[in-house]
């Protein structure tokens, strides 16, 4: 929760991870089977295809049967996002070795002992830290299509709140000569839309205004994970999968605790390097996609457990929940925000069509939002951009 927006805030740009965000979102769209498969709604048809030429709305069956073999996925996210993490077993084991070298300074029990276990457990911590988002990052780069989004600095940030402070200045004085002028048509219309530019432009000015200040990007990054009930979803199955990993090495490390104060080299060392191997070969460290993502799924299946009950197969149909952000914030860069295509109903390229067409979004707070019939509800969130073949179809 903590580490990735401290990279976020330190950082000056980062490779995109789309193998940990298929991964991810296979795991919602497993949990919302587990779901359906609870409340008899397996084989309705209300989720809509990945791909955008498909027209017709999908089971979940038919919608999981779209993406690739659960272990073609998992090795994937493996050899990008996991085996960076070797880094902590061979520095810890660096670490282990000095202990066997002090074996009778670590025998005392003393306070000085522990002190220098601390602090070389500290160093090496700090190293394997580094070479592990080293090693990710580099991994990512080699991904076919892989992209390296920039991360905007302080002084960056603050020259576009100036901008967004300007542009803001001039929508609302041409939304007051609008609403002075207005003798209704096409008049009503530009209202309409200079009210949503107004409250795109609001939201997008008070988050690089976040993130002009010291610490903005850490502390916008921070409260991004806890702002939707699927990022939160996110991080907790994150805090439990991580939680679950490390309990073997730690069962082992209490197991082999009097190894480590043994007087013998040999025993020393073993007592410190083997919990730091277990720490991230399997069952540990690296089998935590398996872990988070079952928690993640139980949480999707509670999420579509408590929707409303689909009854028939309508056009609009019924999605499960989609993914806001997905944070792991270093994961995908300063524009992943809403980048997930799974597994919600609506296809990538309408996705991006909507983006093009609302890329700056956000709330207004103005009383002219009620007065002038724009409901909170007709904001980003619900606007899926062009009509697509898909709508005509439906005729949604």
């Amino acid at each position: 929760m903590v580490g990735a927006p401290v990279l976020k805030q330190v950082i000056a740009s980062s490779w995109n991870a789309p193998a940990l965000v298929e991964f991810n979102n296979y795991w919602k769209l497993v949990g919302a089977s587990w779901g359906d498969w609870w409340r008899g709604e397996q084989n309705i048809e209300k989720y809509g295809s990945k791909y955008v030429a498909k027209l017709e709305l999908l089971t979940i069956k038919q919608r999981l049967a779209e993406e690739r073999p659960f272990w073609n996925q998992f090795f994937d996210r493996y050899k990008t996002e996991e085996a960076a993490y070797y880094s902590y077993s061979m520095n810890f084991t660096f670490k282990a070795i000095f202990a066997g070298g002090l074996y009778s300074l670590m025998a005392s029990k003393s306070d000085a002992s522990r002190v220098i276990e601390w602090l070389v457990h500290g160093v090496m911590g700090w190293i394997s830290g580094a070479e592990t988002v080293a090693g990710i990052q580099m991994t990512r780069s080699t991904v076919p299509g892989a992209k390296e989004n920039v991360v905007p600095s302080r002084e960056i940030n603050a020259a576009h709140t100036e901008a967004l402070e300007s542009l803001l200045s001039d929508l609302e004085r041409a939304y007051k000569n609008q609403k002075v002028n207005n003798s209704g048509g096409a008049e009503e219309n530009d209202a309409r839309d200079l009210l949503k530019a107004i409250r795109r432009t609001k939201k997008t000015l008070s988050e690089v205004r976040t993130k002009s200040h010291v610490g903005g990007t850490f502390w916008f990054e921070f409260i991004s994970q806890f702002k939707s009930a699927d990022a939160r979803a996110d991080v907790a199955a994150e805090v439990l999968g991580r939680a679950l990993s490390v309990m073997p090495a730690a069962v082992l490390s209490n197991f082999l605790a009097s190894w480590r104060t043994s007087g013998n080299p040999w025993l020393t060392f073993a007592g410190h390097a083997l919990p730091a191997l277990l720490l991230i070969a399997p069952p540990g460290w690296t089998l935590r996609p398996i872990y988070t993502g079952f928690f993640r799924a139980l949480i999707q299946a509670a999420i579509n457990g408590s929707s409303p009950k689909v009854g028939t197969a309508s056009p609009m149909g019924t999605s499960i929940s989609v993914p806001d952000e997905l944070h792991d914030s270093i994961v995908e860069g300063p524009d992943s925000s809403g980048s997930s295509s799974y597994p919600s109903d609506e296809p990538p390229a309408r996705k991006a069509n909507a983006e093009s067409e609302d890329s700056v979004v956000g709330p207004i707070t103005d009383s002219d939002l009620e007065a002038d019939g724009d409901p909170e509800s007709d904001d980003e969130n619900n606007w899926g951009g062009n009509p697509t073949a898909r709508d005509a179809a439906k005729d949604w």
